[in-house]
């Protein structure tokens, strides 16, 4: 199975990173104490009692009271400091460490007391009485804020991570017993990838972490599942990650996700994207099991990029016997190259405009199955390939369509109307053309446009006009009925419609929409819409198509620092007898 190698090839290559990390270890604080409490909205750790600091080259440091800040990455141990290792042994009354200087300071209890510094991890040659900055011993004041977690001891890697063992999390108004949770507070955007599918309600439990790599157990609820666990994995680097995910990981229907990405020069990047989705009890062989696959490849240019994309599907990693034939795997398969350009301004006008074009092909890799008939022209669209069942033989299955195409983009900079710094309204508008061509003789024009006004009043209120407009015709020419003919009246528990009768391949959507962002302040936000939609052809309750008249409102409130509920609602004006519709939405996110 090509997702299981794909899988233990990135292990491999994983693995081999973290043996190669071994050799040269990253600077990390080790810490035991009595209590050791984190404070989330400071991002400072504290310990007090029986201070235990094991440095990385394994030096020890004891003390009463230790304190680290973890976005400044400096920490200090005060009281009764004793510093234990390789040719030194010192009493001292505190010790501030400060590792983006490679530099310590020590307020030594000698006979004659002093200051000493310390480079690097270098503690057998103090440097005595030389300066020292004035707040280089600060203990900041944290008695008006709340502790996130309590914890016994932490594991520290500066400006990464911090692992807390035996720890108490702070959830929701009362404190979770876990057996270790782990901070990421990495400026690296690559630990927020994320390979999960999309829930209702979801909360993470960060249990293992690293320089690079971070393990997380999770409790989401969607409402085809409804509750279940999932497990999601990281690794992140300067410029590349991989994140692998398992969800539901407590049912018998399971989604394996893998996205791995590669910068291989600052204008080349490739990324992966791999699923399984699996019906099995355990760990046994699957009772059904599909895979797809994705590759993208991007390579910039001057002013210009190149993108190749190309997916593949196995829609059974299964062999079956049918009818006393043994069926294979299908796994029909595209790829398509393109190249866009860049915004290109048209000399003194207000307008930019982008060209892109391409080409690609889409292929039904097995075709007839394995000592099965090949498929006839009444099959149309199924395994034997695109059946040529109008365009020459009929019964010969085309295996491969081949299509290029050529597109347009406008855009207009945003215009303001009075007063610059205060504007009365501000204009801008966007408009997109593309023709896509097909080896089949036909072509699809695509065709959209949008203009908008809006205001803005300070940082609380935003109110936006928009008009759009889009076209979709597929063009086969005097034979545009033999491929779109009438289809009779469509009935659907709502009613019996004609109107789709007249559609020939050819449908138009205009709407308007106003919208008003109300934002008192950073805890809470309302988003008020009402659309209006002319459709042609006319939208069909329970078939295609939306409202013409809609109303949403979308609220968002943040409930804790990593805990966000988003409202949704919207009404229909009693389109198909529907007016609001069946289920409120309700998301949670951090």
């Amino acid at each position: 199975m090509r997702l299981f190698f794909a899988l233990c090839l990135a292990f491999a290559v994983v693995g081999s990173v973290a043996r190669s990390a071994v050799a040269s270890p990253p600077t990390s604080l080790d810490l035991k104490a009595d209590r050791v409490v984190y404070y989330s909205n400071r991002f400072i750790i504290i310990g007090d009692g029986n201070v235990r600091l094991r440095l990385s080259d394994g030096t020890v440091l004891r003390g009463e009271t230790f304190s680290m800040d973890l976005k400044l990455n400096r920490y200090l141990i005060a009281g009764h400091v004793r510093i234990e290792g390789r040719g030194v042994d010192e009493l001292g009354a505190a010790f501030a460490g400060y590792p983006d200087l490679d530099r310590s300071y020590f307020l030594a209890a000698d006979t004659d007391p002093d200051r000493w510094t310390y480079d690097g991890l270098d503690f057998a040659h103090p440097r005595k009485g030389p300066d020292q900055p004035g707040d280089a011993f600060y203990l900041p004041d944290l008695s008006h804020e709340k502790p996130y977690i309590f914890a016994s001891s932490a594991f520290i890697i500066p400006k990464v991570t911090v692992k807390f063992n035996a720890s108490r999390v702070y959830v929701a108004g009362i404190y979770l017993p876990t057996r270790s949770f782990v901070v990421n507070f990495s400026a690296n955007p690559n630990f927020a990838q994320n390979s999960l599918a999309g829930a209702t309600f979801g909360f993470a439990l960060p249990f293992n972490g690293s320089a690079h790599a971070l393990s997380e157990l999770g409790f989401r609820y969607d409402a085809t599942s409804h509750g279940y666990l999932s497990f999601q994995q990281h690794f992140a680097w300067d410029r590349d990650y991989i994140v692998f995910s398992v969800s539901p990981l407590t049912q018998e229907e399971r989604q394996f996700n893998f996205i791995g990405y590669k910068r291989i020069s600052p204008k080349i990047e490739v990324r992966t994207f791999l699923q399984e989705t699996s019906a099995q009890h355990g760990i046994i062989q699957p009772e059904v099991a599909s895979a797809y696959e994705n590759m993208t490849l991007g390579i910039g240019l001057k002013r210009s990029a190149i993108q190749f994309n190309g997916d593949n599907y196995n829609t059974s990693l299964l062999q079956t016997v049918e009818s006393g034939l043994e069926k294979s795997y299908e796994h029909p398969s595209d790829a398509q190259v393109s190249w866009s350009g860049s915004d290109t301004k048209i000399k003194n006008l207000p307008l930019t405009f982008r060209l892109r074009t391409g080409m690609g092909v889409a292929h039904d890799g097995y075709h007839c199955g394995l000592g099965a008939p090949c498929p006839t022209a009444a099959d149309g669209f199924v395994d034997g390939g695109f059946v040529l069942d109008r365009f020459g033989a009929a019964g010969t299955p085309v295996t491969s369509i081949w299509q290029h195409f050529f597109g347009l983009s406008l855009a207009t900079s945003t215009l303001k109307l009075g007063d610059q710094s205060n504007p009365i309204v501000q204009l801008s508008g966007t408009f997109d053309k593309q023709r896509q061509w097909f080896s089949l003789p036909h072509h699809i024009d695509q065709t959209s446009g949008v203009a908008s006004a809006s205001k803005l009043y300070g940082r609380r209120l935003a109110l936006l006009v928009l008009y759009s407009v889009s076209n979709v015709g597929d063009y086969y020419g005097a034979r545009q009925l033999e491929f779109y003919p009438p289809v009779g009246p469509i009935t659907t528990p709502f009613g019996t419609y004609e109107g789709f009768n007249a559609f020939r391949g050819f449908s138009t959507s205009r709407s308007w929409t106003g919208s008003a962002v109300i934002t008192p302040n950073q805890y809470f936000a309302l988003n008020l819409s009402l659309h209006r939609f002319y459709d042609t052809p006319a939208p069909i309750p329970g078939a295609f198509g939306q409202p013409p008249v809609q109303f949403t409102a979308d609220m968002r409130i943040r409930l804790a620092k990593y805990i966000s509920m988003d409202v949704n609602r919207s009404y229909y004006f009693n389109f198909g007898g529907q007016r609001w519709t069946p289920q409120l939405g309700l998301t949670f996110g951090q």
